[in-house]
């Protein structure tokens, strides 16, 4: 995790409460995660990710992208909550394991041109801002969205009807 990031959370968590901003790895999805150790009462945050893998030209993910929030150097904020950077050819080096790999290329039937890395704040849940975005990615072409959660690849669809894999829904909602 980069500068960039850190200078992001400030060493603090929501409700300006002091944390002390550390890096790791997380036991449960094998990634790199930058959180937050709760001091004096503060809440736990963590940056959680999505992955989206749209099969269109660059052009018009940055289109879908400009029109969802404001372009920072070479990443997208959208609603002070989502940061998104487009990787072109995606960069499976980093903590992608081969099942992930081979799940997101059966998918698509191919290799992907590019993807849509997103981190999403844990200030907030973020579901609805994730949803949106992922959905106008995934409406520009055909594709799927890969969360820290699980191997599944979502198509828009499965996202629209609140389909489950393996008892989780996209983005870590438990089945109701």
């Amino acid at each position: 995790m980069g500068p960039e990031r850190q200078r992001r959370t400030g060493g603090r968590s929501s409700g300006g409460r002091l944390a002390l901003a550390v890096r790791g790895t997380s036991v449960l999805t094998g990634r790199r995660a930058l959180g937050t150790i709760p001091c004096a009462g503060a809440r736990l945050s963590y940056v959680r990710s999505v992955f989206v893998f749209p099969v269109a030209d660059r052009h018009a993910v940055e289109a879908v992208l400009d029109s969802a929030g404001e372009r920072q150097s070479s990443q997208w904020v959208i609603d002070g909550l989502l940061f998104a950077r487009i990787d072109e050819p995606p960069n499976w080096s980093d903590g992608w394991t081969n099942e992930r790999i081979a799940a997101v290329r059966e998918a698509l039937g191919s290799e992907p041109p590019l993807v849509v890395a997103v981190d999403v704040s844990g200030r907030a849940t973020g579901w609805e801002e994730v949803r949106r975005l992922t959905t106008a990615l995934l409406e520009i072409g055909p594709g799927v969205v890969v969360d820290d959660w699980s191997d599944h690849p979502w198509r828009v669809s499965e996202l629209d009807e609140g389909q489950d894999h393996d008892g989780m829904r996209f983005f870590g909602r438990h089945r109701a």
